[in-house]
């Protein structure tokens, strides 16, 4: 449910019956679940409205009213259990100070990113290259670090680019530059 359209149905219809035949019922609810849901108030069925956040809200407590035409209403207790979906991590801007003699396995940077699941099943696993890159590795911590064959010439060359990825355990990623 975590991230669903609006729209999208939540469990079956609240249903009320009315001893007075023909006596046509509404439904409502509090204003704050309005925020989050929709209720039909002919059916009773509750949709989502907006994308629901499991990490921010993982549990809602409705109180749905069943009201027939001559006021005597009944209460619902309605407990929505929002399901979490894994969101990809996202790679934060890094930058790499180096210094023209570091020698091979020295950390000059490090990669960090943000990852919004609350489920450690899916929280971020491991850093990579994402190409091919001269004179730099990640390790999988997010540790750039020289490369073992590398060799730096200020002079010769400035600046260096390469492209580093994010990888959470359910296989989401991020690439950057």
């Amino acid at each position: 449910l975590e991230n669903s359209a609006a729209g999208v149905e939540v469990g079956s219809p609240v249903v009320a019956a009315d001893d007075d035949e023909g006596d046509a019922l509404s439904y409502s609810f509090s204003p704050e679940a309005a925020d989050f849901f929709v209720l039909d108030d002919q059916t009773g069925q509750i949709t989502t409205k907006a994308g629901i956040d499991f990490e921010v809200t993982a549990l809602f407590n409705l109180t749905i009213v069943a009201a027939d035409p001559w006021e005597a209403r009944v209460r619902y207790a309605v407990t929505i259990d929002v399901r979490d979906a894994n969101e990809p991590p996202v790679l934060r801007g890094f930058e790499v100070q180096l210094a023209e003699s570091a020698p091979p396995n020295a950390v000059v940077g490090t990669l960090r990113a943000d990852d919004e699941d609350a489920d450690p099943r899916h929280m971020v696993a491991n850093y990579s290259l994402a190409s091919a890159s001269e004179g730099f590795a990640v390790l999988g911590d997010g540790s750039v670090v020289v490369a073992q064959d590398a060799a730096f010439d200020y002079e010769s060359q400035r600046w260096f680019a390469f492209s580093a990825r994010v990888m959470d355990r359910a296989g989401l990623s991020d690439d950057t530059t």
